[in-house]
C-alpha cells in the first residue's frame, strides 16, 4: 500500500529492494569497482 500511495504521488524512494537469502553478499562500491570485482571473479579477462 504505501509503494502504490507513493508511487501514485511521483515519490520513488519506497520502491521494494528484494534482496533474497544473498542479502550477505551485498556489497557498497562505485560502478568501476562493481564490474572489476565482478569480471575477477567470474574469471573473464
Amino acid at each position: 500500500a504505501l509503494a502504490a500511495a507513493a508511487k501514485a504521488q511521483g515519490v520513488h524512494e519506497y520502491g521494494a529492494h528484494w534482496a533474497g537469502q544473498g542479502v550477505g553478499l551485498i556489497r557498497e562500491c562505485d560502478a568501476a569497482t562493481l564490474v572489476r570485482q565482478l569480471a575477477a571473479e567470474s574469471g573473464w579477462n
